[in-house]
């Protein structure tokens, strides 16, 4: 027996119910029977407007990458959009989707978190103006159809062999990262192509590149054609650090995220520097959508943070500061995509970022070594 959501095929995973057999593996998304149909009936998708406005003139290579892309789903082939952060991975998949909608085909985005869910839907209806574009998360699930469906990983198993084209965005993240139950839903929810969007694509993604399973493009420099920021690093004691960052805040002149390992630690820093009239944001947050618009309209300075900011979100004119950067959530990937929300905006693309750590690990020394790998791509030598 195979479960055709997430393909578990283990037996101890499957029992008996009064109704017939189903799969423990993947029934906390929901109940299905496997002897039923699995086969959903959908209904012909409608003829849409799919014209868009861009928000900025692509750049040569921006646009070589977009034909690329297009290129090869004509052709019915899967393929990794290897973009370092901010080099417009979202915008590099415009003149598909439309291709894909004008063939009368289902698209849709999926996404880690609930927060980039709710501003790519917001951010697609305006570019997509002709659209009806549906978000599906957490308390948006009354409607879930539409002409393009931007959701979380976990709602996927509404749309079993449902979309022609998926988008994964940042496949390589948390709650994708080592999950083969989402892994499988997700596949199981496309029955034509997916496009994996990832600046720091993981092991299992470039396997699939390299055993030939799907193709590979990659953009290693933005729209603004700078260097992408490496981090200043700095170690010394916890007590020493804590003055160093003190030091730091009072400097400042941009608008700044400040990540903390931990939500005690982060709670307990927001207490430590309250003077600074801090506001903080974690996974525990009630409030998120109201902080984060709150920093996007300047009007407050410091935004002390988890991962929870770690990717995905953009904010301009930024810079970044890692607090405890020795500590192992903060991988390489990690690091990099924190880099990366410095200096995305291509009207104001200076910004730094610092590490502050008690010692220096491989995740910092793998981070540096990969950003500037990727400004050698770009640019050669690069001085920075």
């Amino acid at each position: 027996m195979k479960c055709p959501r997430c393909g578990n095929e283990d037996p101890n995973w499957f029992y008996l119910g009064s109704k017939g057999w189903y799969c423990r593996k993947c029934v906390k998304f929901r109940a299905l029977q496997l002897n039923n149909d699995f086969e959903e009936s959908y209904p012909e998708p409608p003829v849409v407007d799919a014209e868009y406005v861009l928000r900025f003139k692509l750049t040569v290579y921006q646009k070589e990458i977009s034909d690329q892309i297009l290129n090869l789903i004509k052709h019915h082939t899967s393929l990794l959009v290897n973009a370092v952060c901010g080099a417009g991975k979202t915008e590099l998949v415009y003149a598909t989707i439309k291709y894909c909608l004008e063939q009368r085909k289902r698209v849709g985005f999926a996404i880690s978190r609930r927060q980039v869910v709710l501003q790519l839907a917001q951010r697609l209806k305006v570019d997509f103006p002709g659209l009806k574009v549906i978000p599906v998360c957490q308390d948006y699930t009354k409607d879930v159809w539409g002409d393009l469906i931007v959701c979380t990983a976990h709602q996927l198993y509404r749309y079993q062999h449902y979309f022609d084209l998926l988008i994964l965005d940042e496949p390589d993240a948390f709650p994708f990262k080592g999950n083969e139950v989402l892994r499988n839903i997700a596949n199981n929810s496309c029955k034509g192509n997916i496009i994996y969007l990832s600046a720091t694509p993981d092991e299992w993604i470039m396997d699939l590149v390299i055993k030939g399973k799907i193709s590979e493009v990659d953009l290693p420099r933005r729209p603004s054609n700078k260097p992408l920021a490496l981090p200043q690093v700095i170690y010394s004691f916890s007590s020493i650090l804590i003055i160093k960052l003190i030091l730091i805040l009072k400097k400042q002149r941009r608008q700044t995220l400040v990540y903390f390992p931990t939500i005690k630690m982060l709670n307990q820093y927001t207490r430590l520097f309250k003077r600074f009239k801090v506001r903080r944001i974690s996974s525990k947050s009630n409030d998120k959508e109201e902080i984060l618009a709150g920093f996007l309209r300047k009007e407050f300075q410091f935004l002390f943070c988890t991962t929870i900011l770690e990717r995905g979100i953009t904010f301009p004119g930024i810079d970044v500061i890692v607090f405890m950067a020795q500590h192992q959530v903060y991988t390489s990937s990690v690091l990099v995509q924190i880099m990366g929300r410095v200096g995305r905006d291509v009207k104001d693309s200076g910004g730094k970022g610092v590490f502050m750590c008690l010692k220096k690990t491989t995740a910092i020394e793998q981070c540096c070594q990969l950003i500037d790998h990727a400004n050698k791509l770009a640019y050669g030598v690069v001085e920075n």
